[in-house]
């Protein structure tokens, strides 16, 4: 018997038909839940992975650090309050004349006597005013009879005020460090010539600046 009369024979008898082979593949085709996806390991292996950006998580421009904080019990630096207190010292300006005192005076331009809340420095115009300490700028644009004002907290109840600019360096919320630029002398405001008005103040109380500049 020849080797051709032992192989499988197909109905018509010209050998291994195609209906035989499609019953083998058939029996053989695996079904589709017997080997899981990647994709389906990896979600049963991560359930609770983050989600990716374009994946169902907040767009960019919706990310809040306060709020994850919050959920987190963390606590976020104010940027409205220096971390650390900072005691004003030094002048304000590169050089020193005062021309008018802390405490009560004859006003030059309103006549009798009353309270200066700070003093009076005299400087060309233009010259550069310097913060005395580090802290976060409060106030920097026009305040009545104080013309063009900068205001810096300090922390701890200290504040310092620069006022009848001719021109201002900073911006509110703006933090500063000591000896930078703040804003150049003018006269505008409540003045009879350049000069600084520089204040001190303790709990919202002005007090004498001159100890601080020491």
């Amino acid at each position: 018997m020849s080797a051709r009369a032992n192989d499988p024979v197909s109905k018509d008898g010209s050998g291994f038909g195609d209906d035989q082979f499609q019953r083998l593949m058939k029996a053989s085709k695996p079904s589709g839940t017997q080997v899981p996806s990647l994709a389906a390991l990896y979600e049963d292996m991560a359930p609770n992975r983050p989600p990716a950006f374009g994946d169902g998580a907040l767009p960019k421009d919706t990310f809040d650090p306060a709020a994850i904080a919050a959920a987190g019990n963390l606590t976020m630096p104010s940027m409205a309050e220096p971390q650390f207190p900072s005691i004003p010292s030094n002048a304000p300006l590169s050089f020193v004349r005062v021309t008018s005192a802390f405490g009560l005076r004859a006003h030059p331009l309103l006549g009798g006597t009353r309270a200066h809340a700070g003093i009076d420095l005299a400087a060309p115009m233009a010259t550069p005013i310097r913060a005395t300490a580090d802290g976060v700028v409060t106030h920097a644009g026009s305040k009545g009879g104080y013309g063009l004002l900068v205001a810096i907290k300090h922390g701890a109840g200290l504040q310092t005020r620069y006022g009848h600019m001719s021109r201002i360096a900073v911006a509110p919320g703006e933090r500063v460090t000591k000896n930078s630029i703040i804003g150049y002398v003018g006269s505008t405001g409540r003045s009879t010539g350049p000069h600084l008005h520089y204040e001190v103040l303790r709990n919202g109380r002005a007090v004498n600046p001159l100890p601080y500049m020491q």
